[in-house]
């Protein structure tokens, strides 16, 4: 049996701990792009632990992105960082929490599935998820769900 320390309460939890129930699952807030994105959508899906969820950073009226450049500034930047490998845990740990809620779950779920799984894991397991969400607030995605590069834009015409 794996036994892990939670990062918060300090306590030793097990792996095999069954998780308290989630409330419902609410699916994504809106199933087609927002009309200010120009057809684009921002959404993804991703597997978070034990399950696939839907993160997106990009909400009608920019609160999670808000949010989010709060804590770590300039997304364009931050986004380079990601790449780089230049940042802080805590500003991943944003991204995804902020993205979960983004992506439909409640505050509180989307709480405790970060403390579960990111503050469990090793960190680099989740550096995807929120590399995928930060190109997908500045690129968008394709219809088949794949983070755009930005590149795509500059062959149009071509």
């Amino acid at each position: 049996m794996t036994v892990a320390m939670n990062i918060r309460t300090r306590r030793s939890i097990s792996r095999s701990q069954t998780l308290p129930p989630m409330t419902t699952h609410h699916p994504p807030t809106r199933s087609r792009p927002l009309p200010y994105l120009d057809g684009k959508r921002t959404a993804i899906t991703e597997f978070f632990g034990d399950l696939e969820y839907t993160f997106d950073i990009v909400d009608e009226g920019w609160k999670m992105l808000t949010e989010l450049e709060r804590a770590v500034g300039s997304i364009l930047p931050f986004f380079n960082r990601l790449r780089a490998g230049n940042f802080l845990v805590n500003e991943l740990r944003e991204v995804i929490r902020l993205s979960l809620i983004g992506g439909g779950q409640s505050p509180r779920d989307a709480a405790r599935l970060v403390e579960t799984y990111f503050d469990m894991n090793p960190v680099t397991e989740s550096l995807h998820i929120a590399m995928a969400v930060s190109g997908a607030a500045l690129f968008g995605t394709s219809e088949d769900g794949k983070v755009l590069t930005g590149e795509e834009d500059a062959n149009v015409g071509e």
